[in-house]
């Protein structure tokens, strides 16, 4: 685990709670979520009736129980969209907050308008950083019992998955985009904490993303495979690519079946519902 990396989180969410307050409280706020994390962070802190808006979803069905949420956009919506909705405040992943998609949080705050920002890509994604949103939402809306609350369930989570299975290599495969993998570096996803909880080994090649050779997957040779896919299609398709390539079905990992899809999101930065990632993931590995 990344040491360091929460108290330096918390002090800059602290400093920036205090210098973007939201202009209004109660009932008659009117948010805009961009992003699935600040969608699900909202909806996690109870406060699904104040969203006017959502847009950029990995998974759509999220808001499904919530039939009073518009989706705006299944990508980035735009400025004019947003100025119409008139929102007391933007909740939104920090991506979002770019010129070419809605803007920064000053043309925002010029308008009257509240801005916040989680789920920033400009940081490592590991369990501190999402243990720093969910403080940080607490905190902007007052509620710091039920933030206290989520991330102590998460850390009994974790430790009720603590095993030792250290002679375990585990290669990911992720993004991945036709017959393309991409690797992801332990600062862009939260698996390998996952992994390390249950003492395997997270293959690391670098502190960078890439495209991944045949060559580099064949010569890894790992004993299994776990594999993420952003807004995936079905998960036969890429077994089948891995199974009827005609290197990459050597892997010892192929022959045996020793691949596991999971959830995306859950793997990468985190959600509410880890309890599915890591049975699912013990389970894997126990085989």
């Amino acid at each position: 685990m990344r040491q360091g990396y929460l108290l330096l989180m918390l002090c800059w969410l602290l400093s920036a709670c205090t210098s973007r307050q939201v202009n209004k409280s109660g009932e008659n706020m009117r948010i805009v979520a961009l992003g699935q994390s600040a969608v699900e962070l909202l909806i996690e802190f109870g406060l699904a009736d104040r969203i006017i808006g959502v847009a950029y979803l990995d998974k759509p069905d999220v808001v499904a129980a919530y039939p009073n949420i518009p989706i705006l956009s299944s990508g980035w919506t735009d400025k004019e969209i947003l100025l119409q909705l008139q929102p007391d405040l933007i909740f939104a992943m920090e991506a979002a907050f770019r010129a070419d998609r809605i803007g920064n949080s000053s043309f925002w705050e010029e308008r009257g308008v509240a801005t916040f920002q989680v789920d920033s890509y400009q940081e490592d994604k590991c369990f501190d950083a999402f243990y720093a949103d969910v403080f940080a939402t607490g905190r902007l809306f007052g509620e710091t019992d039920k933030a206290n609350e989520i991330v102590e369930e998460l850390h009994h989570l974790r430790e009720r998955y603590a095993i030792d299975l250290a002679k375990i290599s585990v290669l990911h495969l992720s993004h991945i985009s036709g017959t393309q993998f991409y690797y992801y570096p332990p600062e862009m996803c939260l698996l390998d904490e996952v992994l390390e909880d249950m003492g395997c080994e997270y293959i690391y090649l670098g502190d960078r993303s890439f495209i991944l050779s045949v060559e580099t997957i064949l010569s890894l040779n790992p004993d299994k495979i776990i594999i993420t896919q952003f807004r995936k299609g079905g998960d036969e398709e890429v077994l089948s690519l891995l199974q009827q390539h005609p290197l990459l079905r050597r892997l010892k990992a192929v022959e045996q079946h020793k691949i596991l899809d999971v959830d995306y999101s859950k793997a990468i930065r985190g959600d509410f519902e880890m309890e599915e990632l890591y049975m699912s993931i013990y389970k894997f590995l126990k085989q």
